[in-house]
């Protein structure tokens, strides 16, 4: 059995991918003003605000850096070697994805 068997929306790579984000930023509210600040009309969404900061460096920006990271998700398929660009684009992903639920659930609750 291979020791990459976690799906990418597995609930321990959600925890791990969001205790990555907050190595940077340690509040969503944080993530937010800089995701604001960052982008503009084009990046409209949480998700596409996030991914920009991943873009423009704002976490990992080496290709093997962030395949290590990739790698101790233990990602189903991970076994597999891939391309930069495919590390990159799933790193890229994984940190907007996450980082739009963080902002997201910080809104709803400032919002009730």
């Amino acid at each position: 059995m291979s020791k990459y068997n976690n799906r990418s929306d597995s609930k321990i790579v959600k925890q791990k991918v969001q205790r990555h984000i907050k190595n940077t930023y340690p509040s969503a509210k944080l993530l937010k003003e800089d995701a604001i600040a960052a982008t503009d009309r084009r990046h409209p969404g949480s998700y596409n605000k996030v991914r920009h900061l991943a873009e423009i460096g704002q976490f990992l920006i080496y290709y093997d850096d962030q395949r290590e990271f990739l790698d101790s998700l233990k990602l189903k398929g991970g076994d597999k070697e891939f391309g930069d660009e495919r590390v990159y684009e799933m790193y890229k992903h994984l940190i907007a994805r996450e980082g739009a639920k963080m902002i997201d659930e910080l809104d709803k609750k400032n919002y009730m």
